[in-house]
């Protein structure tokens, strides 16, 4: 998890390592200045393995995605030991003008980050702001211990510090602290039960909802807020959030895995009144593991969504939601050591509504959400009993089908029951029934009748036309007369001295399971 932000304070801004120096600390617009770090430690300058240190800068429309450097990249003279300064890149003007912008009335911050090989080890920020669109100021980093004021969003929280002394009480939702001298005291009660710990964290804000509900690693996500207060998204004060994703494993908030990338709060306001945020990730699970050479490992993974200003140097609260992948592949929204999820199973027949006795039938269950894992049993009912239609069928991404060949004549009433592999994550389910109809097959349609071609004349060869639909076998028989011809079984007929001065036709037969057709031609006499 992500730590919770620090309060709001009225000062100006402060990084991890400590402020900025402005000198000189007011001028115009096209007055050069430089910075000289300020560690508010011990420690001076940025950090021991500090290789590199970026400058940038934002301000009132400086959106911190416009990658306005302060100072030449990387900045000269960083030291390890001992506070050090460095020259601005240019005038504010010439800074505005070479990057297609206005100074206006407002705000604006320089942050100097130290990096390691390893990641970022710390920032130092200052703030000067412009009284005019030509004249600015250096903004005094001042801060006061004598009050602190907070409240939460599920009950009423005070603190207040003068000296050194402190007691905190917590009684049913309300904590008050006070410091005053030098003892500590710290007692706690409660007259309601507390919120469990075993489900997702929440946010000081609130909460997120992860979308899609249940899916797979190779699926993008979109992520929703919701507050726990009367006021939605962000405080007005936030212009900027930024999402981190903490997990098991190598998931840690020490590698500072985001989620997505730091964004402005007014692209992300959703069109509900009150307006919450809706926020695209852009991504998937598998593309940010591979980003950070991580792996997908079964277990929760926590997305945290603060809310901050453009450098993320205050922040103003954090939404917090969870999902839990079953498997290295396979998430959902819900804790499966807590809760099943519902599932859903559905029969499909084919061909539909009926079949022949012999033809194979396919069934085919499709099993909701996708991501359940388990087996299809497909089954038949009999005046209520149960008998089982070949063995259980592995699920394939929300699939699982049966073909067979052997239901035999009558009406069958057939469904489908799905059993879960992880009866923990998901609930079993039962199909609807489904009517189906096998019937004895039916005999082959005849054409229209037979045909007869050639030249009717003792030593010519008739030819015997037709054609069957649904026919497994075709035969043939030749008539004089009415009568059948020996050993005429053929297709074609050559005319004998018998059958001059007769009339001759020809009979074609279709044959398959569902019995035989036929159809005799008309005659011809014979000369």
């Amino acid at each position: 998890m992500l730590p919770p932000p620090a309060p709001r304070c009225a000062s100006a801004a402060t990084g991890t390592l400590g402020t900025l120096a402005f000198v000189p600390s007011s001028g115009n617009a096209t007055d050069g200045f430089s910075v000289s770090t300020v560690s508010s430690g011990s420690a001076k300058g940025c950090p021991a393995g500090t290789t590199v240190a970026i400058g940038k800068m934002v301000g009132p429309g400086w959106s911190v995605d416009d990658s306005i450097d302060a100072f030449a990249q990387p900045v000269a003279g960083l030291s390890t030991t001992a506070d050090f300064s460095v020259p601005m890149v240019n005038n504010m003007a010439a800074i505005a003008t070479s990057h297609g912008l206005s100074l206006v009335v407002g705000t604006y911050a320089i942050t100097v980050t130290c990096q390691s090989p390893s990641g970022a080890a710390g920032t130092f920020v200052g703030e000067f702001t412009f009284s005019t669109p030509t004249a600015w100021s250096a903004v005094a980093s001042t801060s006061t211990s004598s009050t602190s004021t907070s409240t939460s969003t599920s009950g009423t929280s005070t603190s207040t510090s003068t000296s050194g002394t402190s007691t905190s009480t917590s009684t049913s939702g309300t904590s008050t602290s006070t410091s005053t001298s030098g003892t500590s005291t710290s007692t706690s009660t409660s007259s309601g039960s507390a919120t469990p710990s075993t489900g997702a964290p929440t946010g000081t804000l609130g909460t997120l909802t992860v979308n899609p509900a249940t899916g797979s690693d190779i699926d993008p996500l979109d992520l929703n807020t919701h507050a726990s207060g009367s006021t939605k998204g962000c405080p007005s004060a936030a212009t900027n959030v930024n999402g981190f994703i903490t997990g098991p494993g190598d998931w840690t908030v020490a590698k500072s895995i985001q989620a997505f990338s730091n964004t402005t709060v007014t692209a992300l306001v959703s069109q509900s009144d009150p307006p919450e945020l809706q926020i695209p990730t852009s991504n998937s699970m598998s593309v940010i593991a591979s980003n950070y050479s991580l792996k997908i490992v079964p277990g929760r993974y926590d997305f945290t969504v603060i809310c901050q200003n453009p450098l993320g140097t205050t922040k103003y609260g954090t939404f917090i939601g969870s999902i839990w992948f079953t498997d290295a592949t396979h998430f959902q929204s819900k804790d499966p050591a807590t809760s099943q999820s519902e599932t859903t199973i559905t029969v499909v027949v084919t061909p539909q509504y009926r079949a022949d006795v012999g033809d194979q039938v396919s069934l085919t269950a499709t099993v909701s959400p996708a991501t359940a894992v388990g087996k299809v049993q497909f089954q038949e009912s009999t005046n209520g009993a149960f008998a089982p239609i070949g063995s259980p069928i592995d699920v394939a991404s929300g699939t699982a089908a049966l073909k067979i060949s052997t239901l035999p004549f009558g009406l069958h009433t057939l469904s489908a029951v799905f059993t879960p592999t992880d009866a923990k994550a998901f609930k079993a389910a039962t199909s609807a029934d489904q009517a189906y109809v096998v019937a004895l097959p039916i005999p082959p349609s005849p054409p229209s009748g037979a045909t007869v071609s050639g030249t009717a004349k003792v030593g010519s060869t008739l030819t015997c036309s037709a054609s069957f639909q649904n026919a497994t076998s075709t035969a043939f028989a030749w008539l004089r007369n009415r009568s059948t011809i020996s050993g005429a079984a053929s297709s074609s007929y050559r005319l004998v001295a018998a059958d001059k001065g007769t009339a001759v036709q020809c009979k074609a037969m279709g044959t398959n399971s569902g019995g035989t057709t036929f159809r005799i031609s008309k005659s011809v006499a014979v000369s």
